[in-house]
């Protein structure tokens, strides 16, 4: 079979999204997991050599010939090699690694070894070849139809856009510039067949809640995925951070930090709880109290006849609620002193951290740039014939 003379953007573009749906991967895929849990070998250039002894001559040809190499050994087994340094020979950015593992990952789902009869293709090799792996990693990494979905500005190539996408989908610069270009994005939503574009919406709608339902509370932190809540559980104010397409790159970067989870009792799924939460009786009946020592064992909003300003409520509520999310109103656990307040949590849980940080700082040693994907395990299979220069 011959190259062809034109990319087949068309054939990438499908394929691209074919693999995410196949391999029901919803948003910021993590391709070398991916690759390795396929069986095949990925392998950084430094690893490679001080696997199988080359010196650091050999080490730098290697790095000016290609920014990765994808190869089929004798056995069919694919090897993927990738440059983990820029020219500049500093680490290289996450969204470098990706792309560079994207773009080989679409040299092998799109045939281009097995098809045409090549044992090793690179990034300086057939143009045609490499542009179809381009546009296959592309999509792969920054769906346009997920674009589509966020409701993003097609066109808009402002410095906040690119950032916003560069962000959302973890690329680089480069990257998101090339997907805020229209026309590209107009074309690779027309190559993507009727059938596969109904499949990858139903495949990333369930990730869009993370945009129409999240909350996170600005007085205790807890995040929530509820999107009928009124009230924090946890601290029962109403004061709540929730993500938008204009604040999602300060949530990103503020997720994870000061992030609390606050300890509750197991329920089962008629709210009721497992083992009585004060005297662990484990023979749990009809009824919402333990009988032995008559505790509530029902998670309950304690505002059963109303009040001044709310209807009656009394709905049933998460283990770990200290306030109904509906009406602000305590629940049975915390009135009961089940629980214990947010503040005292937080209390317990920065005296932890300062008691970590202390231990940190004094193991700390001289920092080095470590590989950030697992190692590989597997042995190499390679010859000197095998080297692209």
């Amino acid at each position: 079979m011959n190259i062809p003379t034109t990319p087949r953007y068309d054939f990438a573009t499908n394929t691209a999204y074919e693999f995410l749906i196949d391999n029901k991967l919803i948003w910021v895929p993590n391709i070398i997991k991916i690759m390795r849990s396929k069986g095949f070998i990925v392998i950084s250039y430094t690893e490679l050599c001080n696997q199988i002894g080359w010196d650091s001559i050999n080490l730098r040809r290697l790095r000016h010939s290609a920014s990765a190499i994808t190869r089929i050994t004798n056995k069919g087994n694919y090897q993927v090699w990738y440059n983990e340094l820029t020219k500049k020979e500093l680490p290289k950015s996450i969204g470098e690694l990706r792309f560079d593992l994207a773009h080989e990952l679409g040299h092998i789902e799109l045939g281009h070894l097995r098809d045409f009869n090549l044992s090793s293709v690179n990034l300086s090799g057939e143009i045609v070849l490499e542009r179809e792996a381009d546009c296959f990693a592309r999509n792969l990494l920054e769906p346009v139809h997920l674009i589509s979905m966020l409701r993003l500005k097609l066109m808009d190539k402002s410095d906040k856009h690119i950032e916003l996408v560069q962000s959302l989908f973890k690329v680089t610069e480069p990257a998101a510039k090339v997907r805020c270009v229209g026309w590209l994005q107009q074309s690779d939503y027309r190559y993507t067949s009727r059938e596969n574009r109904k499949s990858i919406v139903q495949l990333l709608t369930p990730r869009m809640h993370w945009f129409t339902w999240y909350k996170k509370c600005r007085n205790c932190g807890h995040e929530t995925l509820d999107p009928n809540i009124r009230y924090c559980t946890i601290c029962g104010e109403s004061d709540f951070d929730t993500y938008s397409i204009k604040n999602f790159i300060r949530l990103q970067k503020e997720r994870g930090k000061n992030k609390m989870i606050y300890p509750g009792h197991d329920i089962d799924e008629n709210g009721k709880a497992t083992v009585c939460p004060r005297c662990g009786n484990e023979e749990i009946v009809d009824g919402e109290f333990c009988k032995i020592c008559g505790t509530h064992i029902v998670n309950r909003c304690t505002n059963i006849e109303g009040n001044n300003y709310d209807e009656p409520c009394g709905i049933t509520v998460d283990g770990n609620a200290r306030y109904c999310p509906k009406c602000g109103s305590e629940t049975t656990f915390f009135q009961d002193k089940l629980l214990k307040p947010w503040s005292a949590i937080r209390k317990e849980n920065n005296t932890e951290e300062d008691s970590d940080n202390q231990n940190e700082v004094a193991a700390t040693s001289q920092p080095t740039f470590e590989d950030p994907f697992a190692e590989n395990d597997k042995p190499i299979d390679i010859s000197d014939d095998d080297l692209p220069f």
